[in-house]
């Protein structure tokens, strides 16, 4: 899985983006980053110790800070695993083994979730690198297209909807990673 999970990451550039605040230009700056080690946080636990918790283990993937955006690392793999195979040699997975991906919202959309696990997918059960289509539309492609865009109409629409939308009633329901 973590082969299976490196080759995703690194064929879908947003999904080791780094987002920083520049304080000069008052603007949140996305950029791809490089590479350098797997580009995912990965956990793996004991099927023991959570067979009767499941629902605190997955409580704790909302957990402040397991996300490095500035530094690119998106995406949070979290295994829950049945065998007693040691941790660094986990690559394959078993029946009952349990899969958490925690990805920021900022990589991935509705849209995302099925090409990433058709990657995921391709990638598990092959042991070579996934095939993209030289000719698809790149995420940078596409933040560069927007970049060109009038997007006028949009702020306009959105700050329409947002006029009478009640922040107080719906962001207490919202986990936030910032107090």
């Amino acid at each position: 899985m973590r082969h299976a999970l490196y080759s995703a990451i690194k064929t879908h550039e947003t999904l080791h983006s780094s987002i920083t605040w520049d304080f000069t230009s008052k603007q949140w700056i996305q950029q791809i980053e490089p590479l350098n080690d797997e580009g995912f946080s990965l956990v793996i636990d004991k099927f023991s110790d959570y067979h009767n918790n499941i629902e605190d283990l997955v409580q704790g993937e909302y957990a402040l800070g397991i996300h490095d955006v500035a530094h690119g690392r998106m995406v949070r793999l979290h295994i829950v695993s049945k065998s007693n195979q040691n941790a660094k040699d986990k690559d394959e997975l078993i029946p009952g083994d349990i899969i958490i991906f925690n990805i920021r919202h900022e990589a991935i959309d509705g849209t995302s979730v099925s090409i990433l696990f058709d990657t995921l997918k391709q990638a598990y059960s092959s042991t070579e690198e996934p095939m993209i289509n030289p000719n698809s539309i790149r995420y940078l492609d596409y933040m560069l297209y927007l970049q060109q865009c009038d997007l006028s109409s949009s702020f306009a629409y959105w700050n329409e909807q947002m006029v009478s939308f009640n922040f107080a009633r719906h962001f207490n329901r919202i986990p936030i990673d910032r107090p």
